[in-house]
């Protein structure tokens, strides 16, 4: 199982694009969460950043690939599509536990929990299973490279790698 987080507004309509180039894996993005973790498939790659607010629902063992992108980034971004998506700012509020949160508050709390998701996967030792990719990285295509030799992936890497070149869901 892979599973690969972010704080949202970070790359995971693009991840989730590059993912319909591997055949041996079935993949989806923003699925309806779980009741426990061992309830998804087997050779599935879930593209969710709600699980950044979930973390129990990651199985162990399971390979996570944490999608980065600079925080302020990710907060203006979410803060040019909020006016639009009311379901968002209700999310955002549930998420801060406060129901007057503002967009800003809300995603902070989003940052925080993929923050410490992230930093227990590190503070567990080496983990091979944790792979971080950055948008602005120069190495990003060697870790893609990594991540679909890391999972086993088939399919036409090429593709995977050319749909990264290619903005899916920009803030407008």
């Amino acid at each position: 199982r892979v599973f690969v987080i972010g704080t949202g507004r970070c790359g995971t309509h693009t991840f989730a694009a590059a993912c319909k180039h591997i055949t041996n894996y079935t993949s989806a993005h923003e699925s309806p969460l779980p009741t426990h973790a061992e309830a998804w498939p087997n050779h599935h790659i879930e593209i969710n950043n709600r699980l950044c607010w979930a973390p129990g629902l990651i199985p162990d063992a399971s390979v996570i690939v944490w999608l980065v992108r600079d925080v302020f980034a990710v907060v203006e971004s979410y803060k040019k599509r909020a006016g639009n998506r009311l379901g968002l700012r209700q999310l955002w509020r549930c998420v801060s536990q406060n129901p007057n949160a503002t967009t800003e508050e809300a995603v902070w709390v989003a940052y925080d929990n993929c923050m410490r998701i992230h930093y227990a996967a590190i503070g567990a030792g080496p983990a091979p299973h944790m792979i971080d990719i950055d948008g602005q990285d120069l190495d990003r295509a060697y870790k893609l490279s990594r991540f679909w030799a890391a999972i086993g992936a088939e399919g036409d890497e090429g593709a995977f790698l050319n749909e990264f070149n290619t903005r899916h869901n920009a803030s407008k």
